[in-house]
């Protein structure tokens, strides 16, 4: 037998970007700086702002 797929509505429109966040010093280990993005939420079905972070490469 097929499973039935839940029906969820189509994703929002992305708001606009913040103001993007002053890149730091870099920290030991990281190399990479990622600038602020909007994330979409499956659970909750918003938008999450993820503010700019560093990361390995």
């Amino acid at each position: 037998m097929f499973k039935i797929k839940k029906i969820h509505p189509i994703k929002p429109i992305k708001p606009p970007n913040k103001l993007p966040k002053i890149k730091p010093i870099m920290p030991i280990g990281k190399s990479e700086w990622v600038e602020g993005h909007w994330r979409y939420d499956y659970k909750t079905r918003k938008y999450n702002w993820i503010e700019g972070h560093w990361r390995r490469s």
